[in-house]
């Protein structure tokens, strides 16, 4: 199924995708998830399609600035 969205973007700071797989794996790095692959497997038993989440995205950029905001949270609490 496709689906179309539209996105209406304001703020003038640089936006940044990234794949649910790559979001899941930095939050089990920031130890804020206990692991990326039961999620997604939870997924694959409900019917969604998770085999390309399971690849690594190639946007490392993005990967490692929601690792630095998932850190400076970190250094908040």
């Amino acid at each position: 199924m496709n689906r179309a969205f539209s996105l209406i973007v304001t703020d003038t700071s640089p936006l940044s995708l990234i794949t649910t797989g790559d979001f899941l794996r930095e939050l089990e790095a920031a130890g804020l998830i206990q692991s990326a692959d039961h999620i997604l497997d939870q997924a694959a038993e409900r019917g969604r399609n998770v085999e390309r989440q399971r690849q690594p995205g190639d946007d490392a950029t993005t990967r490692g600035r929601l690792r630095q905001q998932l850190q400076r949270r970190e250094d908040r609490e």
